[in-house]
């Protein structure tokens, strides 16, 4: 569950893992508009809606429904405009990458990275691994190495992310483009 604002709206992040490979599978996100219970169980969720019905003269009276704009970012879109991320894909010997990124907030941060993860995986052919998200949730680093050979990079800036890949025997990096989020 990824919470990056204060408020109670959240996204839920599923994902499938090869764990041998540490390949990311599948992902899918949902949006959840009112996850105030699972962020904070102490705290009644408030109502957002509200129907009735008046059964004497069987007609509805009127229906409030308070609605808030979402907050949290539902798609991103890539700027790349040299095509890096189909060439990076089509080498004989393709990269494994990982994903990592830097932000304002821890939240906000994983947000933009599972965003970026499952528009990769359902617009590229670039390999994925969830090698950090394992060592975290299951095996202590040293017992499970990530099976990464390359790191995707994503760093906040004014307007947008900046994506630059690097790999890990090497110096070099190139900058892939810009990514930016959307809101619905």
């Amino acid at each position: 569950m990824i919470a990056p604002g204060s408020g109670s709206e959240a996204l839920l992040s599923v994902r499938a893992i090869d764990l041998n490979t540490q390949r990311l599978i599948s992902s899918v996100l949902y949006y959840i508009a009112d996850a105030s219970e699972v962020l904070s169980p102490a705290v009644t969720a408030t109502t957002i809606g509200v129907e009735s019905t008046t059964e004497a003269t069987n007609t509805s009276a009127p229906t409030a429904v308070v609605t808030t704009p979402r907050m949290i970012a539902a798609s991103v879109s890539i700027n790349d405009q040299n095509q890096l991320i189909e060439k990076l894909s089509s080498l004989a010997t393709p990269y494994i990458f990982e994903i990592v990124t830097t932000g304002d907030s821890a939240a906000q941060s994983i947000l933009v990275a599972d965003l970026l993860k499952d528009t990769l995986l359902k617009n590229s052919a670039l390999i994925i691994v969830e090698g950090d998200f394992i060592q975290r949730s299951y095996l202590p680093a040293e017992a499970f190495p990530s099976a990464a050979t390359a790191t995707l990079t994503i760093t906040s800036t004014v307007d947008n992310y900046t994506m630059i890949a690097k790999a890990h025997e090497s110096e070099r990096s190139l900058e892939i483009g810009t990514v930016t989020l959307h809101l619905p």
